[in-house]
């Protein structure tokens, strides 16, 4: 699982990070509960700092309500979080709390009641000039290939256009903490429950899947989750290839799951030759991107998008229920 959302993340976090940083990415805000967000990324945080750091969470006794896009909060913690392990290398301790708060300040000069979450870490820690330039874009203290520079500057990106703030305290040797304010909302928070198609998937007929991936790690992950549901799946790094793996595969071809932004030839090409020679195949397109950046029009049945990152259960879930789809009676 770990090596799943490790894979997932490498392949798309520079273009979700991209996409929310000039917010072009897709916005789908609901009522939530941070306290229920935290609650349900704990298990995910913890793999990500690793077994040398302890990671402590505090939740606040009160429901803390506020109007966002879950996903968008997510990618705040799983940056936050992600920074405080990189400033951490030989390990340490790792806060995450949530409060009620009043950091806000209204029109009115008035401080308005909000949510506050706070990730604090004993790491080494950034002089004041640094802190300064923390959330600048493509501004980073890591070696070349260790970051993209857009961490933080996506976080503050995403608070800011909830209607929210960040406050950096940090000591060079002695630490930083990252407080986050949102407003609350009035409104109740949704019940959080997870979609039915992360539910864990039930046997099924095998199938022939012909799956385009660039990136090779995920590659292979999809590979092992799908052969282990007893498909036979074929494999191809690029569009190209995979239309030629396509042609000499004398058998039929039951699913495409592919990647939409690739070298050589693109899955939205790579789907529309398919299709025109093997009609009735059904598409799964995996995309970091969301519907109308750069895919094309979900107009048929057959066709179903899975955004990046995602775990096997998610993965397998789609293709059940894309299979499902194909083999149902045509009237």
């Amino acid at each position: 699982m770990a090596e799943t959302l490790a894979a997932a993340r490498r392949g798309a976090d520079l273009i979700r990070q991209l996409l929310a940083f000039s917010r072009r990415q897709h916005v789908e805000q609901r009522v939530l509960d941070c306290n229920q967000v935290v609650r349900d990324m704990d298990r995910l945080l913890r793999r990500l700092v690793g077994e040398n750091i302890e990671l402590h969470v505090s939740l606040s006794q009160e429901p803390l309500p506020v109007l966002a896009d879950p996903s968008q909060i997510e990618q705040v913690l799983v940056n936050l979080v992600t920074n405080a392990r990189d400033a951490m290398p030989e390990g340490g301790a790792l806060h995450l709390t949530t409060e009620l708060g009043s950091g806000l300040s209204e029109a009115n000069d008035t401080t308005r009641r909000c949510a506050v979450l706070r990730v604090e870490d004993n790491g080494v820690g950034m002089d004041a000039e640094t802190c300064e330039r923390a959330f600048d874009p493509f501004f980073s203290t890591k070696a070349p290939g260790k970051g993209s520079g857009l961490g933080l500057a996506t976080v503050h990106g995403i608070v800011q256009q909830n209607g929210g703030r960040v406050q950096i305290r940090s000591e060079l040797g002695s630490g930083s903490q990252f407080t986050i304010y949102l407003p609350l909302t009035d409104q109740p928070a949704l019940p959080w429950s997870e979609p039915p198609r992360h539910a864990r998937t039930q046997p099924q007929q095998a199938a022939t899947i012909l799956v385009a991936e660039d990136e090779p790690t995920l590659r292979s992950v999809i590979r092992r989750s799908l052969s282990r549901l007893g498909h036979t799946v074929l494999m191809a790094e690029d569009g190209a290839r995979a239309l030629q793996v396509a042609t000499a595969h004398a058998g039929t071809i039951d699913l495409l799951v592919t990647d939409v932004v690739m070298p050589n030839l693109g899955g939205a090409d790579l789907a529309r030759h398919l299709c025109s020679q093997r009609p009735g195949v059904g598409v799964l397109f995996i995309s970091g991107y969301s519907w109308g950046e750069s895919l094309p029009t979900r107009d048929q049945s057959g066709v179903a998008y899975l955004q990046k990152p995602f775990d096997t259960r998610a993965l397998e879930a789609c293709v059940a229920e894309l299979l499902a789809t194909q083999r149902a009676p045509r009237d």
